[in-house]
């Protein structure tokens, strides 16, 4: 059986989270003399893979004494070597245009459409989708940790410069095939984390894997992503025929 080439993360960011290619696993001996300098330099590193990924589904946010509000969500990426460009559009009629280096981590996020401030009431932010969070100033790393119950993960701390000076995040990253699946972050000087995200289930298709629910939560509130498996599209990226993955607001 052939390997799936691809993991994408449409975390929401956090996943969304929501991209990112899932790496030849190392064997035993080396993931335990890996340094933590070369695990994130193998968990960022650009690939020579370019692939695309057209996502469509629900966003279902409550927040304590509140009714559940709902909402589509589409998520469209093509993601390529140096570089990562997308749209998110949540509500058919608020949108944003993400652009996300995958060599150094800088990024771009541009409004598009109504300003109905969905995107961040429930919590979401477009660099969850692009996993700009892995790209901070390395600060520590934690004792080894099990997601579920079978999957062994290195737990770092970065900075998180987009939640201000001395914020962070603790990232539990998937030891073996390195990509994220927790992250929660933290404001200076606080030791429990205002929000949080976490892949809770994936999809393959095309021998591509993506995020299909993400769990984002914090005081008071929590949301749910799903994307709708019978309507995703995944493949290789030919600019020659690039895909419509870009749309049209309402």
């Amino acid at each position: 059986m052939k390997r799936p080439r691809f993991p994408l993360f449409a975390a929401l960011s956090c996943c969304i989270a929501f991209a990112f290619l899932l790496l030849p696993p190392l064997a035993g001996a080396e993931q335990a003399a890996e340094s933590v300098e070369a695990f994130l330099a193998r968990v960022r590193r650009a690939q020579g893979l370019s692939t695309y990924a057209m996502l469509e589904g629900t966003v279902q946010h409550r927040r304590r004494g509140s009714d559940t509000e709902e909402y589509t969500i589409y998520f469209g990426v093509i993601l390529q070597p140096e570089r990562v460009t997308g749209e998110l559009v949540i509500g058919g009629d608020e949108g944003y245009l993400v652009g996300q280096s995958r060599t150094d981590g800088s990024g771009s996020t541009v409004p598009m459409g109504k300003s109905t401030a969905r995107l961040d009431r429930c919590g979401i932010r477009a660099s969850d989708l692009s996993m700009g969070f892995l790209y901070g100033k390395f600060l520590r790393e934690l004792p080894r940790e099990t997601v579920s119950g079978v999957v062994t993960c290195r737990v770092i701390e970065l900075e998180c410069p987009i939640d201000g000076a001395g914020a962070k995040v603790r990232i539990h990253i998937a030891e073996e095939a390195g990509f994220p699946l927790r992250a929660a972050f933290f404001r200076a000087g606080e030791g429990k984390p205002f929000r949080s995200l976490e892949i809770s289930s994936f999809a393959r298709k095309e021998e591509l894997y993506y995020a299909k629910a993400l769990r984002l939560e914090g005081p008071g509130w929590r949301t749910l992503v799903t994307f709708d498996p019978d309507r995703a599209r995944l493949g290789l990226y030919d600019p020659a025929k690039p895909p419509e993955v870009i749309r049209q607001l309402r």
